[in-house]
């Protein structure tokens, strides 16, 4: 009795291998542990990282709360799990080597991993996810456009647009400061300024009245 309890005991605490992921819309005998569908792992599980260390049996699915999958390519994954936000995608581009940029969109580098192809720099690198506390009761299941296609490029488009957009209005609110600083600046100033030659002086009415008189004097006999 106490030999099979410490077995037990050392079992719960050796490491054990990842699931492999399974391409299903249902559930598949063993899931979760020697494989996890894809419907599982949508339905169940929130990613939370990449990692080359392996978990024990008391932290592995479905003992623990944790699990390690792998898959033949980042893309195997990310085409069949679309819960992925931008900052899930850059941790994942950045343990890949690859180069990421703030200005980056989450399709664009949803797309670079997607066409990335794995080298020794990229180790054997586990994905990690985590047992939800509810069940998700949907999920989008509408494939993903071919990386870099024509709807990717769009919707890179649109936020270029909308960037360079926000950027002259910034641009057009400074400029605006500037002129009414400067016009500011002009109306408090005190240096006199010479009337422009080429534009007479402007007579009012008495001396229209004087100017008159003098001629009709000068012409008279």
């Amino acid at each position: 009795m106490a030999a099979s309890s410490s077995s037990a005991v050392c079992s719960q605490h050796q490491f054990v291998p990842p699931a492999s992921l399974v391409i299903a819309e249902y559930y598949l005998v063993d899931d979760g542990a020697s494989v996890v569908s894809s419907f599982l792992l949508r339905r169940l599980f929130e990613y939370q990282g990449v990692s080359r260390a392996r978990f024990t049996a008391s932290q592995q699915y479905p003992a623990g709360v944790f699990l390690t999958v792998s898959a033949p390519t980042v893309r195997h994954l990310i085409d069949n799990f679309l819960m992925m936000t931008w900052a899930h995608f850059d941790d994942l581009a950045r343990s890949h080597s690859l180069s990421v940029k703030l200005c980056d969109t989450r399709d664009y580098l949803r797309d670079l991993l997607r066409v990335h192809v794995c080298n020794h720099q990229c180790g054997d690198l586990l994905f990690v996810f985590k047992h939800l506390l509810h069940a998700r009761c949907h999920f989008d299941l509408e494939p993903l456009p071919e990386p870099f296609s024509e709807s990717s490029k769009h919707m890179r488009t649109l936020a270029k647009v909308s960037s360079c957009a926000a950027r002259s209005d910034i641009e057009h609110m400074s400029t605006r400061a500037q002129d009414s600083a400067a016009h500011r600046r002009y109306l408090e100033s005190d240096v006199f300024v010479e009337d422009d030659i080429h534009f007479p002086t402007i007579c009012t009415m008495g001396d229209k009245m004087n100017i008159i008189a003098e001629w009709q004097d000068q012409m008279s006999p």
